[in-house]
């Protein structure tokens, strides 16, 4: 007979680093990598929709700004997910985030980040997207609903 190895095999590379917690820096970058694919995906639909309709130019800021807005939830829904603690705080902190690069990208671009009627839909859309996320992965989590 053979004796059993009682060695336990080495963990896996992957989400979880050897104490079982969430590798973080995997998660941050699947996370934002999930949301602005999705962003990117709608946005290249919505420009077929307006290139092949006859639909109004006015509707391309309203399109764009839902289309950043969902990815921004589904961001923070991958974040939350990963992280599985404080998970409406994540989405909180993915929605801040995307707010960060657009003013990063504002000032870039040379002139002074300002929030108007313009500018302060696109943040409030990112903002409301990334709690979403957060809050959906919240009440989907095992245990968080209320019991009878």
């Amino acid at each position: 007979m053979t004796a059993k190895n009682s060695n336990p095999r080495p963990p896996r590379p992957g989400r979880r680093s050897a104490g079982g917690k969430p590798n973080l820096v995997l998660v941050l970058l699947c996370s934002f990598g999930c949301g602005v694919g999705a962003a990117l995906i709608l946005l290249a639909i919505m420009a077929q929709i307006f290139a092949h309709t006859a639909l109004s130019l006015d509707l391309v800021k309203p399109f764009a700004s839902a289309a950043a807005a969902i990815g921004a939830l589904i961001s923070g829904y991958v974040l939350a997910n990963g992280v599985r603690q404080k998970r409406l705080l994540c989405g909180v902190a993915c929605g801040a985030f995307y707010c960060l690069c657009l003013f990063c990208a504002t000032a870039l671009r040379g002139t002074v980040p300002m929030i108007d009627q313009r500018n302060g839909t696109l943040l409030a859309a990112l903002l409301l997207g990334g709690t979403l996320g957060g809050g959906l992965s919240a009440l989907g989590a095992p245990g968080s609903a209320p019991q009878r």
